[in-house]
């Protein structure tokens, strides 16, 4: 088995945090992980609560690095810097994982086909709305979040945010991969040699 490298940028995500931890433990079945927290700078009690995770236990390995604002290029950064896996999972503070088992799913569809880069999960919003089934750009409607549909005229949109967000249950799931062009930084998993490679572009 390989090491992977869960990284959380945090920026006062205080008020979900306890929640987002208990959701990862709950439901991360794979063994070989690290957390790696880096905060950018936070003026709410994330830190506090942070520092109480780190300290817990409950996560064998758990790396939190405190750092003045810089924004979130620097933070991935400095995760990236930080992390021992081969593989990465991008993850947000605010974000819950909800299904048991997720990181076996997402290892196995990187590991389908060496053409794939990232692996995206789907994304779906506290009201059950579809947030985002990956992010679609190159297509004649333009740039809008997979599963939904957009509101305004083809070559007359004003706002990539201007569509309808349907019911989960309304959007049935392909049984096999799909892919997208794109996806939204909640939850991405990629290979740590892909993200140094593109690092080093900067």
């Amino acid at each position: 088995r390989r090491l992977v490298s869960l990284v959380v940028p945090n920026m006062n995500n205080g008020p979900a945090l306890d929640v987002f931890f208990r959701t990862l433990e709950r439901n991360t079945t794979y063994p070989d992980v690290e957390v790696v927290v880096v905060d950018d700078g936070s003026s709410d009690r994330s830190l506090d609560v942070l520092r109480r995770w780190r300290a817990s236990g409950r996560f064998a390995e758990f790396t939190l690095v405190e750092r003045p604002h810089t924004g979130i290029v620097d933070t991935l950064n400095e995760a990236l810097r930080r992390v021992r896996g081969e593989l990465i999972v991008r993850m947000d503070g605010d974000a819950t994982v909800e299904t048991p088992g997720w990181l076996e799913r997402m290892l196995r569809l990187h590991d389908a086909d060496p053409a794939v880069g990232v692996v995206a999960g789907r994304v779906v919003l506290d009201s059950g709305l579809v947030h985002a089934y990956g992010v679609n750009c190159v297509c004649p409607e333009g740039f809008h979040d997979g599963g939904t549909k957009i509101t305004e005229p083809v070559g007359r949109r004003t706002m990539h945010g201007n569509v309808e967000r349907p019911p989960e249950e309304d959007v049935p799931l392909a049984e096999e991969p799909v892919e997208v062009d794109g996806a939204i930084g909640c939850l991405q998993l990629f290979s740590a040699d892909l993200a140094r490679d593109i690092a080093a572009l900067q």
